[in-house]
């Protein structure tokens, strides 16, 4: 090959580098846009309340013939002990510090590592010791002992 041959061999190859490099960069700054083809409709359903477990209040109001506060009395139907449904909590030791004591508890097997009164998952630590914990979740306690 002669000298003029390899320098238009390698002003083509160049040329095609640099040509797909634009293509790329060309790509990049203006990617294809997806046809949605389909449009989905969803009828509206409306749900059914039972009126039985509603609870209702009406305000207090100044009654406008007589001149005074009139206070309605509040009726409601009284809701039925709900069970409440504990996550799964573990108890699994004590880490003691220079003065301060932390607790490790797994949560749904989640190990925590937690403090008197921290709330993490919606359990909060009431009580410990170092052989049993009392935590509250949903305003409802229950005692721990500490897994061997």
């Amino acid at each position: 090959m002669t000298k003029k041959q390899k320098t238009t061999l390698l002003l083509v190859l160049v040329i095609l580098i640099w040509s797909l490099i634009g293509y790329h960069i060309y790509k990049y700054l203006h990617p294809d846009v997806p046809v949605l083809s389909t449009v989905s409709q969803k009828k509206f359903v409306p749900q059914t309340s039972n009126s039985k477990n509603k609870e209702f209040t009406i305000a207090n109001y100044r009654d406008p013939f007589l001149g005074k506060l009139v206070v309605a009395k509040q009726k409601g139907i009284k809701k039925q002990g709900q069970t409440v449904v504990f996550p799964q909590v573990v108890y699994n030791g004590i880490i003691k510090g220079n003065r301060r004591i932390s607790y490790i508890v797994s949560i749904n097997n989640q190990q925590e590592i937690m403090k008197l009164g921290q709330t993490i998952q919606r359990i909060k630590l009431v009580r410990a010791s170092s052989k049993k914990i009392t935590v509250r979740f949903q305003n409802t306690n229950k005692t721990i002992v500490l897994q061997q």
